[in-house]
């Protein structure tokens, strides 16, 4: 189950460029030997084509299996940790005790890459299922995240064998090195300042974590208190205490003196509850509490997940388990953390009955039931309640809800007719497995329910998502026909439930990268026109235009030639558009490359260069000769092209008859592959934010100034990444000025084929490039980037508060990405070239009113979102199960830039001075 999950995670990412949030696993059947997975993913981003994956799985019969690729050295690095001393077990004989290390032992490839095997490393006791899991579980995800640089994406268990004791344990872990902050020792390992943290929507770099369990035979025991004890371990105390009337115990737990876990706490009788006929608990209502102290103390819901341990002789009183995880959030984020209320949906598929069908065997009737936990928050009870009306069909045999107290279980709770599940037979020898061991609707349903709350209602985010299978018994009469006697037999039906968790948004709306398609993705099933020729590196597909677009993760030597623009051009001036008087970094790192091939579009810029070429015929003696950034006559060479690969690719008489330059332009990271696939547009140019030198496209010779309106993705898996596009450009004839004004007409007379605002020269800050033909530029290249200083990645910017002009959405357009090529191991970037202080050149002209001769340049807004993709995939390892089963959200969204993520060629930042 591990590999296929790694299998799909890969296809998933890599190829497809979805984002995998979070997997969990659930066991079902009489020995909880039928394996279930859900695997979720959400909006597509870039760099999920580069991110790799790795799973660590604990098993407690003595197991450790890893899966993924060796990144970074990782399986060195697993081995001397899993054969530590930390991870030795001990064993009593008749000469005393012994100490054994785990053995790294040869895998079988179809099930895991490495494996380790150690007798009595996971440990239980007792008759209540005490077990070092947990414990084992943080000491994974500390050595992980603070040793070796990775992110935790999901932590799920599961419970296997007759009373679910042998437990197991799944971790996936990403490698997010690019979002480190701080520096690295000599091996690699992170030095990370408490007081510089940064936690991504959850998602800890270094940071601290912590898992409580609770656990449904009257204990509540802590992992991770060894990395936090400085502020959280005293008001976790007083927490337990006070308010859960709860009392530390002092010996390890049941049965033994050796600790299983940091802390274990006992509660008072009666905390917590359970309803033997709906199977309803109070756990979802303790998460949900717990979870809130949690953020008023700045410590943010990462995950949680559920099982269950059997009790021998003792029918329908399993000992629930709930593990939740928390790490630490921004410390510059507090107040938002504490001000962002959690919202628990649960949903559950209850056996209640046994019914004589025609052949008079006993089949169970079955219940299905919604309930709430959380604050009501902007009504979203009422929104809840309407959507299950509309979809869910409440069961008003019981006035819509249950008895009295169901408020000792949740918040709100609503009977339905919807939720369903089949039985199927899984022992074709006889034998029973139980009931309701087929497929159920659950999966539909939860993600029903996150598009309804996340993209509809578009207040929050899916944090969690978890699943869990209990057992519920029956009597079965059994008739002997020789004696004629009854005998009673016990029989298990499989009881369903599903815990999805939201995170409220204070600030609707959102970029989603490739989430959706304006249909227009034709292929031109013709080779592009050939006044400019295609380059040589294109696929042949796309030469021949038999493939409407290709996005291509670009190799090594890209990523070097076009780092090295990226450090010729870096100037340490900065203007007043630079936005919040953000400090200038000194350099900007690059760690993702994505190349276009979009035949569409090189038809376009083809055909306008076949035109510039024509009227360029008379003015060539620049090409001739002329040092890089000087003038002679009309034309002009940027900075970009000091670097020799970029000369290549535009060298050439085709090419060089164009003037044909590489040039820069800062964005987003979802407008910048919706920009490689619909290029720029000049009809909304300067309807929302002034442009100095008219509305056109602006492009950059320098990654300083381009980096000026460059943003991350604040919020997102990959905060503190920056979006950078490097365009061909046909220059042509420039027309030079260094005043500000509308200075189109002499580029759409045809005198000259684009401007050049020399704001460097009258003021000492950049030259910028204004197009007014679309076909001028062909959006080639897509960089992000990260911003270090002295070598340190520097933390991300807040979005400004500023006041801006509010942007009318634009209808959606987006790129419909073909198959991706993934590239061999990225290369060691140069090291940066030390640079003095920035210096701060006034620039007049750089801020004033927008009129027809000067214009202001803005950050353009936000805009509201009102979709993010999802979908989710349920895998079932019994033969006669469902395969797969998806359920992706539709619709179109906004950028963050003020443009819709798939309408790039709508608002196109062309306020790039």
């Amino acid at each position: 189950m591990g590999r296929i999950t790694m299998d799909l995670i890969h296809f998933m990412c890599h190829e497809c460029g979805w984002t995998f949030q979070l997997c969990d696993g659930a066991n079902l059947g009489v020995m909880g030997q039928i394996r279930e997975q859900q695997i979720k993913f959400k909006a597509p981003h870039p760099l999920n084509l580069i991110a790799p994956h790795l799973m660590i799985q604990l098993r407690q019969i003595g197991s450790v299996e890893v899966l993924g690729a060796n990144t970074n050295g990782i399986y060195a690095k697993l081995t001397a940790f899993f054969t530590s001393s930390v991870w030795s077990s001990t064993s009593s004989t008749s000469s005393g005790t012994t100490t054994a290390p785990m053995k790294q032992m040869i895998p079988d490839r179809r099930f895991s890459d490495l494996k380790f095997v150690g007798e009595g490393v996971f440990k239980s006791r007792g008759t209540q299922g005490e077990n070092n899991m947990g414990q084992k579980t943080m000491q994974v995800v500390d050595f992980m995240v603070k040793g070796c640089g990775w992110t935790v994406i999901t932590c799920n268990g599961g419970n296997c064998g007759v009373d679910g004791t042998n437990r197991e344990q799944q971790l996936v872990f990403r490698y997010d090195e690019h979002c480190q902050v701080g520096k690295k020792d000599s091996e690699g390992s992170h030095e990370v300042n408490r007081d510089d943290m940064i936690a991504f929507d959850g998602k800890a770099h270094g940071e601290e974590h912590m898992m409580v369990e609770l656990r449904t035979c009257g204990h509540i025991e802590i992992n991770g208190l060894d990395f936090a004890t400085a502020d959280i371990a005293p008001a976790l105390d007083q927490f337990l205490k006070s308010k859960w009337g709860c009392f530390e115990m002092v010996l390890g737990g049941e049965g033994g003196d050796e600790k299983y876990c940091d802390k274990t706490y006992a509660t008072q009788p009666n905390f917590f509850l359970r309803d033997e006929r709906n199977m309803a608990n109070n756990l979802g209502k303790l998460t949900m509490q717990l979870a809130e102290f949690y953020q008023s103390v700045g410590w943010k819901l990462l995950l949680c997940n559920g099982g269950s341990v059997g009790q021998p002789g003792h029918a329908n009183t399993d000992i629930r388990e709930q593990q939740i995880k928390f790490c630490r959030g921004k410390k510059d984020q507090m107040d938002s953390i504490v001000n962002q209320p959690l919202l628990m949906i649960e949903l559950r598929i209850v056996p209640v009955s046994l019914a004589p069908n025609k052949g008079e065997i006993p089949e169970p009737l079955y219940e299905g039931y919604v309930t709430v936990n959380g604050k009501d928050t902007n009504n979203v009870y009422a929104k809840i309640r309407s959507f299950i009306v509309q979809t869910l069909e409440l069961d008003l045999s019981t006035g819509g809800g249950v008895p009295p107290p169901s408020w000792m279980y949740c918040d709100l709770q609503m009977k339905v007719k919807g939720l369903r599940m089949k039985d199927i037979c899984t022992n074709p020898r006889g034998g029973h497995d139980g009931y309701f061991n087929g497929e159920t609707n659950l999966g539909k349903w939860t993600m029903r329910l996150c598009d309804y709350l996340v993209d509809q209602v578009n207040e929050w985010d899916l944090i969690v998502c978890n699943s869990d299978n209990l057992d519920k018994i029956f009597d079965k009469i059994v008739y002997d026909k020789k004696s004629g006697k009854r005998n009673v037999d016990k029989i298990n039906a499989t009881v369903r439930e599903t815990q999805i968790v939201f995170r409220h948004r204070r600030n609707a709306g959102r970029a989603v990268f490739m989430g959706g398609s304006d249909g227009s993705g034709l292929p031109l099933n013709r080779p592009p026109h050939n006044a400019i020729p295609v380059p040589v590196y294109w696929s042949p597909e796309c030469k021949e235009g038999r493939e409407y677009h290709k996005i291509v993760v670009g190799t090594s030597e890209e990523k070097i030639w076009l780092q090295q623009i990226l450090d010729e051009t870096f100037k340490n001036v900065k203007t007043r558009d630079r936005a919040g008087g953000q400090k200038i970094a000194d350099r900007y790192e690059v760690q993702m490359v994505l190349r276009s091939e979009h035949p569409a579009l090189w038809d376009k810029f083809s055909v306008r260069g076949e035109t510039v070429r024509e009227l360029c015929k008379n003015q060539m003696q620049f090409l001739s000769g002329g040092e890089i950034g000087e003038e002679t006559g009309t034309f002009v060479r940027p900075k970009t092209m000091r670097v020799e690969e970029a000369k290549k690719n535009c060298a050439g008489k085709d090419f060089d008859a164009t003037n044909m330059n590489y040039l820069l332009h800062g964005t987003h990271p979802t407008m910048a592959v919706s920009i490689l696939g619909k290029s720029f547009s000049i009809d909304t140019a300067g309807k929302s934010a002034g442009t100095m030198f008219g509305p056109g496209i602006y492009l950059a010779e320098s990654s300083t100034k381009a980096d000026e309106y460059a943003r991350h993705d604040e919020g997102g898996e990959y905060e503190g990444l920056y979006a950078m596009l490097v365009c061909r450009a046909h220059l042509g004839r420039s027309y030079v000025t260094e005043k500000s004004g509308d200075f189109r007409q002499p580029v759409l007379s045809e005198n000259f084929d684009h401007v050049l605002g020399d704001r460097e020269k009258a003021v000492g800050t950049f030259r910028e490039f204004v197009f007014f033909h679309e076909g001028s530029i062909y959006p080639e290249y897509a960089l992000f980037y990260k911003r270090t200083f002295g070598g340190d990645v520097m933390k991300p910017t807040p979005a400004t508060a500023a006041a801006v002009t509010p942007v009318t959405p634009q209808p959606p357009v987006t790129t419909q990405v073909q198959p991706i090529v993934i590239p061999a191991a990225q290369a060691t970037i140069v090291a940066p070239v030390a640079v003095p202080p920035a210096a701060t050149v006034p620039d007049p002209n750089a801020t004033t009113t927008p009129d027809p001769t000067t214009a202001v340049n803005q950050n353009l807004p936000n805009v509201p979102v009102n979709n993010a993709s999802s979908a989710t995939v349920w895998i079932n390892n019994d033969p006669a199960g469902p395969a797969v089963s998806s359920t992706p959200s539709a619709g179109a969204t906004a950028g963050k830039t003020g443009t819709s993520h798939s309408s790039s060629s709508s608002n196109k930042s062309s306020n790039q001075s």
